[in-house]
């Protein structure tokens, strides 16, 4: 398998395990106690090492990433931004699931990528995410159409 293949395939993994989780009945939005509100925006704001924490795995907790809140938004953006493409589309993904309109500017920037499986995440990741509408097909190029974010 080559570089590209293995990139595009590590990005499908990504997203198909957030939707597993989805589908199982397990938690990505943000909420503990059913307020709208996690116990992280209630107390000690995140931090850049716990957001590498959580995406570091090669099979993230999603549930945990979004529990993280808002706050860990600009870690997420700076990380879809870096050069590891793993850690980048592992961080489209997370962004997704975090209920802020910030949110939006992330997958964004994310369809934007050079890097497919940063794109294919964030193709993944619009449907889910508040303000974007998600790519209905594949092009016959085989290329994702960028999702249309509002913002």
């Amino acid at each position: 398998m080559g570089v590209k293949a293995h990139r595009l395939f590590v990005a499908l993994w990504i997203a198909l395990t957030g939707i597993i989780a989805a589908g199982q009945g397990r938690s990505t939005t943000p909420t503990d106690d059913g307020r709208g509100e996690t116990s992280q925006e209630r107390s000690a704001p995140v931090t850049r090492e716990q957001v590498r924490a959580v995406l570091n795995p090669d099979e993230p907790d999603y549930g945990r990433a979004a529990r993280l809140g808002p706050g860990a938004l600009p870690y997420l953006e700076e990380m879809t931004a870096g050069a590891d493409a793993s850690l980048a589309a592992k961080a489209v993904y997370a962004a997704s699931l975090i209920r802020d309109r910030r949110s939006a500017a992330v997958v964004r920037s994310g369809s934007a990528d050079r890097r497919a499986e940063v794109r294919v995440a964030s193709a993944a990741a619009a449907g889910r995410t508040p303000g974007c509408r998600g790519p209905a097909r594949i092009r016959a190029a085989g290329a994702w159409p960028a999702p249309r974010c509002a913002g």
